[in-house]
């Protein structure tokens, strides 16, 4: 007979273990009490997942071989996305956002220009009213727009005899740019701290044309030599043409630089003095301006103080300012200016 160690097969050590797990759990306490439910399970591994571990293979205690770590609930395909799939997923989310993502930022630039606008128009109004209480009379912009009698302009050539129009314009300057940023200077022309000069070109409302300061805003006022405020916006003052003329530019150097977009004209009402703003009076065609009988060429291109999406004047965007205020579409005259800005 020959004694030697006979190995055991691994499921019936399993069976074994399971049982002795079975059996302590059973087993009373050193008080002579039962283990509860909780204390059972705590004493051994779950029985479910036990398991004896033979190279890369395991016998569970069915004595079934199974994966390493393998467990019964777990014995199904779970769900997933396939790399197509994914890939197609993503590709419709990049066509949804490369067509929606322009629209927002466009809205988005609109909605900044309209604070923006909101901001510099309260902040005009405010030096208005700073530079009448200043004045100290109920006929600042009369006094300012007196035109001396003397004054005679040629209608052929529109070159002036030598004197000045408005010979209370130096004062009203020095009261206007002083309500602005307590500027002393009398004239729009003479460089001081805050004199800002701008570079760029600016464009028309549709952006069709540039705006040239000899074709286009001559005797309007003046886009081109403006003095900063202490918010940021551009302010010009202008008499001229019967009227004190406010130009505002809402954010500097900053883009986009076009007439009826970030930069209005305004006059100050004679009858009340408040800041005005300017409507267009008629939409001109190219066909209507071509019959017009003017002389000088920026008048033909400020004709009707144009602001529409149409027009091929080098001006359009002047009348702007009014439509502005009002959020009017100066196409349909319904609501939507700052939305439908071309």
């Amino acid at each position: 007979m020959t004694c030697g160690r006979q190995d055991v097969p691994k499921p019936v050590i399993a069976h074994l273990l399971r049982d002795l797990w079975i059996a302590s759990s059973q087993a009373p306490r050193n008080d002579g009490k039962r283990h509860s439910e909780g204390e059972a399970r705590r004493i051994s591994f779950n029985e479910r997942s036990f398991a004896i571990a033979q190279d890369d293979k395991v016998y569970n205690n069915d004595g079934e071989k199974r994966p390493f770590g393998f467990h019964p609930q777990n014995d199904k395909k779970k769900a997933a996305f396939t790399l197509a799939e994914v890939l197609i997923t993503l590709g419709i989310i990049g066509i949804v956002a490369a067509m929606t993502m322009p629209m927002l930022v466009r809205d988005y630039r609109k909605l900044v220009l309209e604070n923006l606008f909101k901001k510099g128009y309260s902040i005009a109004q405010q030096v208005i009213l700073q530079a009448v209480a200043n004045y100290g009379g109920e006929d600042f912009a009369k006094y300012c727009t007196t035109l001396d009698p003397n004054y005679k302009v040629d209608p052929d050539s529109g070159e002036s005899n030598g004197v000045i129009p408005y010979p209370n314009n130096n004062f009203c300057y020095r009261i206007l740019y002083n309500a602005l940023n307590k500027s002393n200077t009398e004239s729009m022309w003479i460089n001081d701290a805050y004199t800002v000069i701008r570079k760029d070109s600016v464009r028309t409302y549709n952006n069709k044309q540039e705006v040239t300061e000899k074709d286009a805003y001559a005797g309007g006022g003046n886009i081109w030599r403006m003095r900063q405020n202490r918010d940021g916006a551009w302010m010009n003052f202008h008499i001229n043409e019967g009227k004190v003329y406010v130009t505002l530019d809402t954010n500097g150097y900053k883009k986009p630089n076009q007439l009826g977009h970030d930069i209005f004209r305004f006059y100050i009402n004679p009858k009340n003095n408040t800041l005005t703003p300017i409507k267009q009076t008629k939409a001109y065609t190219d066909e209507e301006l071509k019959e017009l009988d003017y002389k000088f060429e920026y008048q033909i291109q400020r004709a009707g103080d144009p602001c529409n999406s149409k027009s091929n004047q080098k001006a359009n965007g002047i009348g702007c300012s009014y439509f502005a205020v009002n959020d009017i579409n100066p196409d349909t005259g319904e609501k939507g200016y700052w939305k439908n800005l071309p």
